[in-house]
């Protein structure tokens, strides 16, 4: 298990316990290897052996050389070319005499960084198609690879293509002619098992090919595979260095070749990475067996099929012509054809291939004749046919299988010989075609004689949408060959009216070819007298009836078409066809975009259905009243015509679907397109395929039986169920599109299940589901890349909307751009780029500029000179330059704090020279105003080197371990001429932040072959850095070369100075920190303890820094680690002798004279902190015990002061678990002696000296401490504690003492001081507690003192910690944090810039590796800007839990110790991050800290309403007026309301432009006519309602409502509208508190729409209709319709003063509004009603029962229940006022006691 997936239950040991902290470990999470990461469209050229990659995406260029000629090359799916090399002369000879084969010649390259790779031979693929990837059927471990010979050249390719069927190679054997097709597929190594013991086939050359001495040198590009061929053993390949070489083959003497070319950065191996296997001394004899990892192929040759040719055939290869068509599929298994010609002998094979079992199983299917051949898309979009060049010169297309369609080209025009475009013959020679070649989709080149060419484009596809989905549903529904027999016709017909590109002709023509194919008479055209009346019966007529504008015109009148005469006996086929077009009918229903096709096809459906089922006429006549002029009636219908396998009524796809969330147990599933056929026996065509005409209705059935699931009792389970089904089908992408394209009844359910995911979504959702449901801030959290928050991009939203600045000037845009060229820009090094997340991390004053004022290096200084009158002017001037070199020291000292506080601020860097700021020593004497420089003789050379060094760490850390543009090439070209001590600080830098893994080995070379110490020193420790923990043997074989204790040979002199060896062993630690490895523990321990350190000379003048070095190596290497196993107790022991002497009586004999051999003084210290951090947090008392304080006089006399120091810090890193920040803990670490002492010194009584001097180095030490381990968490107590002792030194810092003694007091004062300071900062770190600046700021001032650049180091250390990375950072505790905060801070600071004799000064930035990002920040997902946001969390400290309030912006705790986050507040939509169990959650926090939220559209945010008295609730008041407006539209005056200015006042509510352009546009009170004014009032309301609930979707509703209620009966759509109207109304008051609303759970929550709204607007829709019904012209109307009879078109009824309505429109609307059923039923249920009364009257007076009125109501219930349920699945069913209207038309077949009955008791019905 992981360190990330260890739960947080498990116990903190050595064993469990991560050396790392998540944030390290996420960073240096291996990358994956795979190839390639991304796949770019690209274009590949090549010039004989040169390659040219261009690619599509951003126009970057690669160049490569190959190792041979390229012939020929072909796109291969999924990435890469196949490449072909040309066979020299001279191989052809060299195999003929040794009798070998020559090496293959089909080579691919699947990306610029690879090398090519043969193509190897299977005996078959399987998959590759459904899902599964493509591998190998046979066993490649139990059999050698095979590739094809030399003798196989390729004549044809498929184009590139995703289907298997295309993946397909064409091969000719010119020896044995025998013509082969392959099936090609990529098979990655991954997928390959390990053969590396396999022979080798076929037989290679044993003779190597010698390179000719001006051969060009080959180098590849950078690669992550090392699985590729070795190119050297191709002819022309030299020896070469490729990226990956490493440095172990540069020093066995490889050859190195300069290229011309830099190779990209992308996937580039750095120093370090996985090594490549040792190349074989044979590796020029040719190709090795599979197994070799160099030698495993990428893409596999299956063969499928091979025919021997004739000899002309094979003499005329080039011309042979082929082509993949007819991709189909059969209901069960895909398939393809190929077709191949060969043009000598004219003949054609074609064989069908299907897919299988996962295996393409191919077949012989037909022999016919051709002389060329090509596969372009003709007649059925993206299905490919072919086109074939007979014999005799005609061209014809092969489609729907193998049938054919002649093809005639006309007006071929006659072009100029010297056009370069197209040649056609001249006109004297005849037009005759000789070939067909380059066909790409739907093109081809016709080749003429003499060399003559001309492109043709085939387009026979129409473009109409209808007419397109009409041909693929005729295609699910009908056989083959009638299908195509109607396809052909179809475009014979088109052609008759040259194609014409206009939809309604392109319909039209297909209507006339379906009607005439199932012989259904079309009728007779319109007769008309005048042109006036010819344009009524137009298509035109009608297109813009809707235009408002038209609607005062006088328009034709509509001239009534007389009906068809029926004659003859439809075909078979007219129900199937019926069916198919009727589904597609209620496919474009669910279209809103779609009505107007809709229209266009009810047109020819009621054709059909007049003839064989006329109750299909009645279905869509009440949707679609003028598509179809006349009502189907006994007298023009046939009853011998009717198809009885079609239903008396059709189904209701709205109805269906309403159904099944109505009542779930109705589970009804979605009958497949492709199986509507066989319900009638009808094996489909298929010939486009598995496209499908009822996508939408597939789609949303699926998605409904998902929200009606009823295994599934929660309304949340079945709302997310939904959603998720939507993301896989992929059919929205958004809500916006939901909207756009569903009616209001279809999308309104999909809403409502949005709305509750909404307001509460499930955790590990993919992005697409939060997208949909709306939740665009928990799309950023699932977002692989992090965002940041620096300023330089665009502009936020609201920004941009709501300006806080004014814009800038053309003069400041020059000016900004003057100052940002190359040269002229200054870089001072504080530039943070943060201004909006500091305004909002330290809003309260200008702290940051403070800091960043203080920390600045690159400025002249300004200082007031010290007034000394008693001296003369020598002295003065002495005394003001002593003044300066005090100021140099305090600037050399603050590239430390400097570093951190600009830490990670900079994420792009450029294609320019990186800028390091110059130190700046001059400083302007204030009352002179005198610039004054420090005296060169007293700033020596060696000094400024390290303060520049300092600086270029300074400037380099500001690149953000996250900036991806920073790579070897970059680092080479920032590398000056000759090295510099500012650079190698960079360098330093880069390895800290982990971007010198990008450094090449070479460049690495180039850097430490100069030997320049300052550089060495950062490669080395930097290398290590970036690879801290890995054990990486490259860079171990780096310091072994500056570390003689890793050489075989130790002690051989190799002139290494011991600053060197010390780097070396710092990196030798940093390189195996946490790894317990046992040899370079040993080495480090032994170099502890180094016998030729003892005597001290000028040879080993930094022996303490060696000694320190190695004992901090020593405790990373085993960090934490310290056990009871004996090789540990073996290491303790050592120690302990290295702390403490050996005793005399256990010296060995060779030590006598020299004591223990080693030196005391230097080892005791080290090892101290060597014991700590090996047994670091191992609470092991016993071990703790060894590190002894002295508690008398004597014995402290006998230690150095600082010793009591460390062995306080060891022994509280044992401890840890003991460290809590109280006065008794710290007290408890003083000996009870010293104890004592320091209370009489409190009183004022005189002790001993060394009492005091141990009292302020055990303090300090534990305060170190207690620094490390409350570091980064600003804990109150810690923080209380630590600044008090900080208070109590800095008092005592005060003191002047006049003898030895106080100064030497006074200095360990001073030194505790400066290490207190850094923990009290550490355990603030990043907080910017202003406390602790004001603190450090008086300490920054104390600069004019001797010997104070330690101080000032400890002091900028200080102030840049307080303030990491500007506030966005804190330190971490693990044990890698622990270990490097001890060495950067390490209690032995310097006297001078260049003193590192006790300690390495590069150690001093370790602390890099204890940064962890835990800055929490809030930002608005809609305005991108910053917000301040209150969060709940939930921490595990040890074995308690409990949960802490913040506000982000803030520092949180360790992740690691964070159990989960919660954003519950009534501004921002609430969401809940399970860190502990969701590994997705976790992984996100770590990889960005920014929380994206979504405010309320109701509220503002916290900066600009802190106490919310500015929201949109309180402003409002009540919305009971809004409400009314919603339901029943009516003019307000707006200014009356409490949001009058809500055009003004929404920019702050919201940062939506459209509600933004909504408000400005339609809230307004600006209307000058009645109905303009209450359009205002009502989208006043609307927005309202919209904003206060935070539904911004439902605008568009309110507007549909609207739309509907203003809707005319006139409009074509009106029942359309009103239909969608009727099924949303009962969702809302039927359905939704059942299913949808949560009530069942105890979980309420309101609909998106009301009830009261909706039923409203139905009201409005049905008032005209209320007069209607009373006219006595549509109750005769309604009589004629209720017995079965013909109803007059020409009779209109009048709605108002001005507008009429015809009658049979008023009947469609009346019987679709109350779902009254079809003629036929009435008919039918008029005789049983008669029947049934009869009988059962007469039963009842047999029995002596007169009054039969009860049984008169109880056969009008039953007849009203079976009208019901033959019409519609609507709860409510046919209206019972309507059944009443019914029952009075039937005259006087009804007895009169029944109506009277029926009269005054219409029975109810539920």
């Amino acid at each position: 298990m992981g360190d990330a997936d260890k739960p947080a239950s498990t116990p903190d040991t050595a064993e469990s316990r991560s050396t790392f902290g998540p944030f390290t470990r996420v960073q240096r999470q291996p990358k994956s290897d795979e190839e390639p990461s991304a796949v770019i469209r690209a274009v590949f050229i090549f010039l004989r052996s040169l390659g040219k990659i261009y690619l599509l995406n951003n126009g970057q260029e690669y160049t490569f050389y190959m190792p041979f000629e390229v012939r020929r090359a072909w796109p291969l799916w999924p990435h890469g070319v196949a490449v072909q090399r040309v066979l020299e002369p001279l191989e052809l000879d060299e195999a003929r005499v040794s009798g070998e084969n020559p090496l293959p010649t089909l080579f691919t390259i699947i990306n610029p960084h690879a090398e090519p790779a043969v193509v190897g031979i299977t005996a078959g693929l399987v998959g590759g198609f459904e899902g599964t990837p493509t591998s190998l059927k046979d066993d490649m471990a139990n059999k050698t690879m095979n590739s094809l010979t030399a003798e196989e050249f390729v004549v044809w390719s498929s184009p590139r293509g995703s289907d298997p069927v295309d993946h397909i190679f064409i091969t000719l054997n010119t020896g044995t002619r025998q013509l082969t097709v392959w099936r090609h597929g990529y098979v990655p190594h991954k997928d390959l098992p390990d053969t590396s013991n396999n022979p080798r086939t076929p037989p290679r050359r044993t003779d190597n090919v010698p390179l000719p001495p001006n051969s060009p040198g080959y180098s590849a590009f950078p690669h992550r595979s090392t699985d590729s061929l070795p190119l050297a053993a191709l002819p022309g390949m030299p020896p070469s260095l490729s990226t990956k070489t490493t440095m172990q083959s540069i020093m066995q003497g490889n050859v190195v070749q300069q290229v011309d070319i830099s190779p990209p950065a992308a996937g580039r191996p750095s120093l370090g990475g996985h090594p490549e296997p040792p190349v074989p001394s044979d590796v020029d004899h040719g190709l090795d067996a599979i197994g070799d990892g160099r030698m495993k192929p990428i893409f596999w040759l299956e063969k499928l099929y091979s025919e021997d040719i004739s000899e002309d055939d094979a003499a005329n290869c080039h011309d042979i012509t082929a082509g993949v068509f007819n991709q189909s599929w059969d209901g069960k298994y895909e398939s393809a054809m190929l077709g191949v010609c060969l043009p000598a002998s004219k003949k054609l094979f074609i064989l069908h291939m299907v897919k299988r079992e996962s295996r393409v199983v191919t077949n012989l299917h037909a022999r016919l004749t051709a002389s060329s051949v090509a596969a372009v898309r003709i007649t059925r979009g993206f299905i490919y046919d072919l086109l074939l060049l007979r014999p005799d010169k005609t061209l014809t297309v092969l489609t729907h299988g193998i049938r054919e369609v002649p093809i005639h080209i006309t007006n071929i025009p006659d072009v100029n010989q010297d056009d370069i475009d197209v040649f056609m013959p001249p006109p004297s020679l005849p037009s005759v075609i000789s070939s067909l070649k380059n066909a790409t989709t739907n093109s081809v080149t016709l080749s003429f004689a003499h060399n003559r060419e001309t492109r043709v484009t085939f387009d026979l596809l129409p473009r109409d949408i209808l007419t397109k989905q009409c041909l693929i549903m005729l295609a699910m529904i009908l056989p083959d060959q009638i299908f195509f027999d109607i396809h052909r016709e179809f475009l014979f017909r088109w052609s008759k009216i040259e194609y014409s590109p206009d939809g309604d002709d392109q319909f039209e023509v297909l209507t006339n070819t379906i009607l005439d194919a199932l012989l259904i008479p079309r009728g007779p055209d319109a007769l008309c007298d005048k042109g006036w009346d010819t344009l009524a019966a137009t298509s035109s007529f009608g297109k813009l009836d809707e235009d408002p504008c038209l609607q005062g015109l006088e328009l034709p009148p509509s001239i009534p078409r007389p009906r068809p005469r029926v004659s003859q006996k439809p075909s078979e086929f007219a129900g199937p066809v019926l069916t198919g077009l009727h589904h597609v009918g209620l496919s474009l229903w669910v279209g809103s975009n779609r009505h107007k096709d809709l229209l266009r096809l009810v047109s020819v459906i009621c054709k059909i259905a007049h003839v064989i089922r006329p109750e299909w006429v009645d279905f869509w006549k009440r949707l679609c009243p003028t598509s179809y002029e006349s009502w189907p009636s006994s007298q023009d219908t046939i009853v011998d015509f009717y198809d009885d396998r079609l239903q008396m009524w059709p189904s209701d796809l709205p109805s269906v679907l309403f159904g099944k969330i109505n009542n779930p147990e109705w589970n009804t599933p979605w009958t497949p397109t492709y199986k509507l056929a066989s319900i009638f026996n009808i094996t489909p065509s298929f010939a486009f395929s598995q496209a499908d005409a009822l996508l939408t209705s597939r789609h949303l059935s699926v998605i409904y039986m998902a929200l009606a699931d009823n295994t599934l009792a929660e309304c949340r389970k079945r709302a997310e169920k939904a959603i998720l089904q939507m993301v896989k089908l992929g059919r929205w992408s958004g809500r916006d599109e939901m909207l756009r394209h569903l009616p209001l009844s279809i999308s309104a359910p999909l809403q409502e299940a949005a709305r509750t995911c909404q307001l509460s979504p499930s955790g590990d959702w993919p992005r697409e589901a939060f997208k949909l449901i709306g939740r665009n801030d928990l799309v950023k959290l699932v977002t692989d890349a992090p965002e940041l928050v620096f300023d330089y991009g665009y502009r936020t939203r609201k920004e941009f909307l709501k300006p806080s600045s004014p814009r800038k000037s053309l003069s400041d845009h020059t000016e900004e751009v003057r100052r940002m060229l190359p040269g002229e820009m200054n870089v001072s090094g504080v530039e943070l780029g943060l201004k909006e997340f500091l305004d909002v991390r330290f809003a309260q004053d200008r702290r940051v500029d403070e800091v960043a004022r203080m920390l600045c290096s690159s400025n002249v200084v300004t200082v007031k000179a010290a007034e000394r009158p008693d001296l003369n002017e020598l002295d003065q001037a002495r005394e003001l330059q002593n003044q300066i070199l005090r100021l140099a020291e305090r600037t050399m000292a603050l590239p430390f704090g400097r570093a951190m506080f600009t830490f990670g601020s900079v994420t792009v860097v450029t294609r320019e020279t990186y800028r390091i700021p110059k130190m700046e020593y001059t400083a302007r004497l204030q009352q002179q105003n005198v610039a004054m420089v420090p005296d060169p003789t007293k700033v020596t050379t060696e000094v400024l080197s390290w303060a520049d060094f300092h600086n270029g760490v300074a400037a380099g850390l500001r690149i953000s371990h996250a900036a991806s543009s920073v790579d070897s090439s970059w680092i080479k070209f920032n590398k000056p001429a000759e090295l510099t001590p500012d650079h190698a600080g960079f360098l330093f830098a880069l390895g800290l932040t982990g971007h010198l893994r990008e450094l090449l080995t070479w460049h690495t070379f180039s850097y430490l072959t100069p030997k320049h110490d300052l550089t060495t020193t950062a490669v080395l420790v930097g290398l290590s850095a970036a690879y801290a923990g890995s054990s990486d043997r490259h860079v171990t074989k780096l310091i072994a070369v500056h570390l003689p204790a890793l050489l075989p040979t130790p002690n051989v002199d190799l002139n290494i100075t011991l600053v060197m060896q010390s780097a070396a062993l710092s990196s030798l630690g940093l390189l195996y920190l946490g790894t317990k490895n046992r040899r370079m523990a040993e080495v480090c321990i032994q170099q502890i303890g180094k016998k030729d350190l003892v005597p001290p000379d000028l040879s080993n003048d930094y022996r303490e820094a060696c000694t320190m070095s190695a004992a901090l190596a020593f405790g990373m290497i085993m960090l934490g680690k310290g056990s009871e196993v004996p090789a540990d107790v073996a290491l303790f022991e050592r120690l302990c002798e290295l702390i403490h002497g050996m005793p005399e009586g256990q010296l060995p004999s060779d030590m006598l004279n020299n004591k223990a051999g080693f030196d005391l003084s230097l080892t005791s210290p080290a090892a101290t902190i060597a014991l700590g951090l090996m047994y670091l947090r191992t609470d092991r008392r016993d071990v703790a015990e060894t590190l002894v304080i002295p508690d008398t006089v004597a014995a402290l006399d006998r230690v150095q002061p600082h010793y009591l120091l460390l062995r306080a810090l060891a022994k509280s890193l044992i401890l840890w678990s003991a460290i809590v920040p109280t006065d008794a803990w710290l007290n408890a670490q003083l000996p009870s002696a010293i104890a004592k002492a320091m209370q009489e010194r409190i009183k004022g009584n005189p002790i001993n000296d060394s009492f005091e001097l141990a009292y302020y180095n055990i303090v300090a030490g534990c305060c170190f401490a207690l620094g490390l381990k409350y570091a980064g968490t600003a804990r109150e107590e810690a923080y209380s504690l630590v600044v008090k002792y900080y208070d109590a030194f800095a008092r005592l810092a005060q003191t002047q003492g006049p003898n030895f003694d106080s100064k030497i007091k006074r200095a360990a004062v001073n030194d505790g001081l400066n290490l207190i300071s850094i923990s009290l900062s550490m355990i603030m770190a990043g907080t910017g507690e202003i406390g602790c600046l004001r603190r450090f700021r008086y300490q920054y001032g104390k600069y004019n003192e001797p010997g104070r650049y330690g101080s000032n180091v400890a002091t900028n250390f200080s102030i840049g910690l307080l303030f990491l990375g500007g506030g966005r950072f804190t330190l971490g505790t693990s044990d890698a944090s622990i270990a490097c905060m001890v060495a950067a801070f390490f209690p032995r600071f310097p006297q001078e810039s260049k003193e590192q004799k006790c300690y390495l000064q590069a150690l001093r930035h370790l602390w890099v590796l204890a940064v962890e990002p835990r800055c929490l920040i809030a930002k608005d997902v809609d305005s991108q800007e910053l917000v301040y946001l209150p969060v709940k969390m939930k921490i595990r400290d040890n074995k308690e839990v409990g949960t802490i309030q913040l506000i982000c912006p803030t520092l949180i705790p360790e992740v690691d110790k964070v159990l989960s986050l919660r954003v519950d507040t009534p501004r921002y939509w609430p969401f809940y991050l399970d860190i502990a169990r969701n590994v997705h959650h976790k992984e996100s926090l770590l990889r960005s800290q920014i929380l994206y939220v979504k405010r309320r559209t109701a509220f503002l945010s916290y900066m600009e309403d802190p106490k919310g008295s500015r929201s949109l609730f309180v402003r409002s008041g009540s919305s009971n007026g809004d409400t009314a407006t919603l339901d029943f539209p009516q003019h307000v005056d707006i200014h009356s309301h409490h949001i009058s200015d809500l055009h003004q006042f929404i920019s702050s509510a919201s940062n939506d432009t459209y509600f933004l352009s909504f408000a400005d546009r339609f809230c307004r009170d600006d209307g000058e006519t009645e109905d303009e004014k209450r359009f205002h009032s009502y989208c006043h309301a609307a927005l309202l309602d919209c904003i206060l609930q935070d539904k911004p979707w439902t605008m568009q509703a309110h507007l549909t409502l609207y739309r509907y209620r203003k809707m005319s009966p006139r409009s074509k759509y009106f029942n359309l509208a009103l239909h969608d109207l009727r099924f949303a109304t009962e969702f809302y008051t039927k359905v939704f508190d059942r299913q949808f609303s949560g009530k069942t759970e105890n979980n309420a929550r309101a609909a998106l729409l009301k009830e009261t709204t909706l039923t409203g607007a139905l009201h409005d829709m049905d008032l005209p209709l209320q007069n209607i019904r009373k006219d006595p012209t549509f109750l005769s109307g309604l009589r004629n319709y209720v017995e079965g009879g013909t109803i007059p078109s020409s009779i209109s009824l009048r709605l108002d003063d001005t507008n009429s309505i015809p009658l049979s429109r008023a009947l469609s609307w009346y019987l679709l509004r109350y779902s009254v059923p079809a003629s036929t039923f009435l008919v039918v249920l008029k005789a049983l009603a008669k029947t049934s009364q009869s009988r059962y009257a007469q039963v009842a007076r047999s029995h002596g029962v007169e009054d039969v009125s009860a049984l008169d109501i109880g056969i009008m219930q039953i007849l009203h229940m079976t009208g019901i349920l033959t019409t519609s699945t609507l709860a409510s069913g046919w209206n019972e006022s309507s059944f009443a209207e019914v029952l009075g038309a039937w005259k006087e077949e009804h007895s009169t006691a029944a109506t009277d009955v029926l009269a005054g008791h219409v029975p109810t019905i539920m």
